[in-house]
């Protein structure tokens, strides 16, 4: 006949085993429509693409679910920022990659917004003036600008268009394929 325990004494019990280790690790759903620039993808277009630039592996694809499951590389994580409409997945170097965009904040479903890593940037001077802009040129790695115009009267639209313009074509020399959100990392 068996004794029964004390109340006070727990039993030993042996650790859980996970039957399958790291298959739940670092799984990140993103969804399953891309937007590049204001190009809207086809549903699944980008599966090929974050699978292998990214290094990442589709762990699901169901039918008319809005998200797939993604297993992304080690260091990969989505940010919440501070005042925002939207959430950003963020790479192991803590570079921004893209934003998610949910289903309650536009029209047409969630998004996941791609972003290229170089792009140019109009800035205004809030701070100070906030009659003037400038146009930069921003590698999104260090978030460092690479190339900075001028203060310009927000007013003189043409003026800042042509420094937009001459800034676009320098780019694409220096960066050709600068707009393929997964050239250049």
């Amino acid at each position: 006949m068996k004794r029964p325990t004390s109340p006070g004494k727990k039993k030993k019990t042996e650790p859980a085993v996970d039957p399958f280790p790291g298959f739940f690790t670092n799984l990140i759903p993103l969804p399953r429509v891309a937007k590049v620039g204001s190009e809207v993808m086809a549903r699944d277009a980008h599966v090929v693409a974050i699978c292998e630039t990214w290094g990442a592996q589709l762990m699901n694809l169901n039918g008319d679910d809005e998200y797939s499951d993604y297993r992304l590389p080690d260091g990969w994580h989505v940010r919440v920022p501070l005042k925002s409409a939207m959430r950003e997945l963020v790479d192991g170097a803590g570079n921004v990659r893209a934003h998610i965009i949910d289903r309650s904040r536009i029209d047409y479903g969630s998004v996941l917004q791609i972003l290229p890593r170089y792009y140019v940037s109009i800035e205004s001077d809030d701070a100070v003036w906030a009659d003037r802009m400038r146009v930069s040129v921003v590698d999104r790695v260090g978030s460092r600008r690479i190339r900075v115009s001028r203060w310009v009267p927000t007013d003189q639209v043409d003026v800042r268009a042509s420094i937009e313009a001459e800034f676009t074509v320098w780019l694409d020399e220096i960066r050709p394929g600068h707009r393929d959100p997964f050239a250049h990392w």
